[in-house]
């Protein structure tokens, strides 16, 4: 087993209190073993409950040994970190075995007493701290230098190694076409520095597929043992499967597992994670798996089933409801580009008039950029704290939403606010991963922001945005000074801004109320709204023509008869989100009008054309 980054610090400052005896504070052992003070401070903590160093407050507290060091080993400092492990709950002594005989272990038990399994650290792609800099290639590529080895994967694929960091396109692309090239040294390069994160206990997610491909490929026994554990996998949402998923699927599948997919192949619309319906397709065709058609769509009603299965040349007929409850089902609006307000306006008149409930209603846009516009909303990146204060306010506000996207939105900001405020001068992954911190594993970090969640939605203190943010500090500094949690260190909330400490906190967020005060009707992407159905949508177009671009209109409708696209599978899982109501916000600016051609097309599909700059509708 290679030992973890944690567990190197812990022999770094045991063997620093070993060689220098006396009483020494977290700076000092911080400073002398180059560990970071707060990771320092968490590692002392677990080594304190362990016997193994001593704590003392006061002005002259501090820590010194708790044992002579002839009476510590190595495995006692590991256990104290990473904790007792075992390989199977059969080597646990209290374990009541039923395979003993004669209250002696059976031979599986006797084999595998003395193994423990090799713990793996994920290191996000995102992760910059200073330990990768040991784990860089020897070669430098371009502007990208030399390479961190969570940077990089190997693609089983292409066979190639690909490039995952968070640099430019250009950079990524100038990248892979370096490694596109059969060049043996660059391939060894990349290999070795793969080889040499692995053993030191460190990988990526992409690693791990990858690894579990090997795995099995390599060692047939242990997918016969899985598939035997597991004789039937029932996966959702297929659409969403990678290639090197896929393989993984179809190891066990050969070793005798039973596999059930259920998704729809026109939703995936995840190609910027290199996900390819066609490799799905192919995995069924090559397993020969039945095929199960589902012919009745309990969702929408009949015309918007039809729009739907149109945008992706579905040749199969779908019966839809046939209770149609409004009078023209499929809307397109004309609007013009700064005239977003009036399009929203006409949006929601209709509704009303078709007598549906504005909550049961959504407008879906392609990204963040366009909800932003259409809410009138603009970020100004000087204005964040850089303490946290604000993304402290920022979750207590999302978390008193009913929405589902709020209250994950919620969460985000209160890893960011934790990471801030505990732990500011630690690396940490991604938003995804709740800017995590490289010091924790992601059990143990949900675990800490679980602990300071329910202590501040228990504070009714807390929960009052209608104060000052000096009142509101304080009140919040209390709130977190009563967390109870051993992994938490120095509470650093920092300063306010200036000129913010007398304002109400709720004023923060006036813009965004105000905003969707007016408009009435919730906003979402259509990543975020994938899986779910409502009464009506508007499907809003960026007012930007761009040929591959899947935000703009006409990118929505095949231009031939045959196969899809990212952006007609986007404008199907849009599209299919109405039940009743489906209407498009197409831009139509004075400078480039649409033409009879563009009206035709969308009259074609059904489209009723209302234009909002002259409140009438168009005769076909």
């Amino acid at each position: 087993m290679h030992i973890t980054l944690e567990t190197d610090y812990a022999i770094r400052i045991v063997d620093f209190m070993v060689k220098n005896d006396g009483r020494f504070d977290a700076k000092a052992i911080s400073e002398k073993t180059y560990v970071p003070q707060t990771f320092a401070m968490k590692i002392l903590r677990k080594l304190g409950n362990a016997g193994i160093v001593n704590s003392y407050k006061g002005t002259k507290g501090g820590y010194e040994l708790g044992r002579s060091p002839s009476e510590l080993s190595l495995y006692d400092v590991v256990e104290a970190v990473e904790g007792t492990y075992m390989f199977s709950r059969c080597l646990d002594g209290h374990y009541n075995c039923n395979r003993a005989e004669n209250g002696l272990p059976c031979n599986y038990r006797k084999g595998r007493s003395s193994l423990s399994d090799a713990k793996l650290k994920i290191v996000d792609s995102s992760c910059r701290s200073e330990f990768l800099s040991a784990f860089k290639t020897k070669y430098t590529y371009g502007n990208l230098r030399h390479i961190p080895a969570n940077h990089f994967f190997y693609n089983i694929k292409s066979q190639k190694y690909c490039y995952c960091g968070s640099n430019e396109i250009a950079e990524k692309k100038e990248f892979l076409e370096k490694c596109t090239q059969d060049i043996d040294c660059i391939k060894k390069d990349l290999r070795e520095t793969k080889k040499r994160f692995r053993e030191n206990g460190f990988c990526t997610y992409e690693d791990v597929e990858y690894l579990t491909y090997y795995l099995l490929k390599k060692h047939t026994d242990v997918a016969t043992l899985i598939a035997r554990r597991f004789p039937f996998i029932v996966i959702d949402e297929c659409q969403d499967l990678s290639y090197v998923q896929l393989s993984i699927l179809s190891e066990l599948h050969k070793a005798g597992t039973k596999i059930h997919l259920v998704g729809d192949l026109n939703q995936a619309i995840y190609g910027f994670r290199d996900i390819e319906p066609t490799d799905t397709e192919n995995f069924i065709k090559e397993n020969s798996f039945q095929e199960m058609l589902l012919s009745e769509n309990f969702r929408s009603n009949q015309a918007i089933v039809d729009v739907s299965g149109r945008v992706v040349n579905r040749k199969e007929i779908v019966a839809g409801k046939k209770k149609q409850k409004v009078k023209n089902p499929l809307v397109a609006f004309l609007y013009k580009s700064g005239h977003e307000e009036k399009l929203l306006q006409v949006y929601q008149k209709l509704l009303l008039q078709e007598k549906l409930s504005l909550q049961e209603c959504r407008i879906i846009v392609r990204n963040t950029n366009l909800k932003r516009k259409l809410l009138g909303i603009k970020y100004d990146n000087s204005q964040r704290s850089p303490n946290g204060i604000e993304d402290f306010a920022h979750f207590v506000y999302l978390q008193k939403s009913a929405e589902v996207t709020s209250f994950q939105d919620s969460i985000q900001y209160l890893g960011r606010a934790v990471h801030r405020a505990y732990f500011i001068n630690e690396e940490h992954s991604s938003a995804e991963d709740l800017y995590r911190p490289i010091c924790f594993d992601s059990t143990t970090w949900r675990s800490i922001l679980m602990n300071i969640k329910n202590a501040l939605v228990a504070d009714a203190d807390v929960l009052d945005l209608d104060q000052t943010w000096g009142e509101w500090k304080v009140k919040l500094s209390h709130a977190l000074a009563a967390v109870s949690d051993d992994n938490v260190c120095e509470l650093a909330l920092g300063r306010l801004r200036n000129g913010v400490k007398r304002q109400k906190v709720i004023t923060s967020f006036d813009q965004k109320i105000k905003a969707m005060q007016n408009c009435g009707i919730e906003l979402e992407t259509i990543h975020s709204c994938k899986g779910r159905g409502y009464d009506a949508i508007l499907f809003v177009s960026s007012p930007r023509q761009n040929n591959t671009s899947a935000s703009y209109w006409k990118n929505w409708f095949p231009r031939c008869e045959h196969g899809t696209t990212e952006a007609t599978r986007l404008s199907y899982v849009a599209f299919s989100r109405a039940k009743q109501l489906l209407t498009l916000g197409i831009p139509n600016s004075t400078s480039s009008p649409l033409d009879n051609m563009d009206l035709k097309l969308l009259q074609s599909y059904g489209f009723k054309i209302y234009d909002c700059s002259t409140d009438a509708w168009l005769e076909e």
